[in-house]
């Protein structure tokens, strides 16, 4: 990455969470590091969660999409995840639920962290940052993300 700011794909998966919501998509926007863009995806929600994503997509139109199943329909979490990272177009992906919030330095310190791993996969990468960090209770170390370098072995970009 050196130097380089990669974009990171934020997904947000959207189902009935509208007392939630605003408050998930203004810690994306509190993010210190600046190069993200977030999906907002609607799963058929019932309630004003859709009419909150659209706003915010409005608002924010080149950093912010909202996407929806055909039809409005409810096709759960997983296929809401899979319909955004269908449509991302960052080198780096996380997820967000619509319930949750991220502390402002989430992304600047997760990014800046993979960038000390030589050699660590690019695909598992998107894993770590999806999945591992302060609201999992810790922040990974450099030692626990180098553990991960070569899970998918033949998989690996160079950066």
């Amino acid at each position: 990455m050196s130097g380089r700011r990669p974009l990171v794909s934020i997904v947000i998966p959207i189902w009935n969470a509208d007392r939630f919501l605003r408050e998930a998509v203004e810690s994306v926007l509190a993010q210190t590091y600046s190069s993200w863009e977030l999906l907002l995806v609607d799963d058929g929600s019932t309630d004003a969660g859709a009419d909150i994503a659209r706003s915010f997509a409005g608002s924010y139109p080149e950093r912010i999409r909202f996407l929806e199943h055909p039809g409005g329909a409810h096709r759960g979490a997983s296929a809401s995840r899979n319909l955004g990272l269908g449509e991302a177009r960052g080198e780096f992906f996380a997820f967000l639920d619509a319930d949750d919030v991220w502390l402002p330095d989430k992304l600047a310190e997760q990014v800046a962290l993979l960038d000390t791993i030589p050699g660590i996969d690019r695909r598992a990468a998107q894993v770590i940052v999806a999945e591992i960090g302060p609201d999992m209770g810790q922040f990974p170390t450099a030692a626990h993300l180098a553990s991960w370098a070569g899970v998918c072995p033949g998989n690996n970009e160079s950066a």
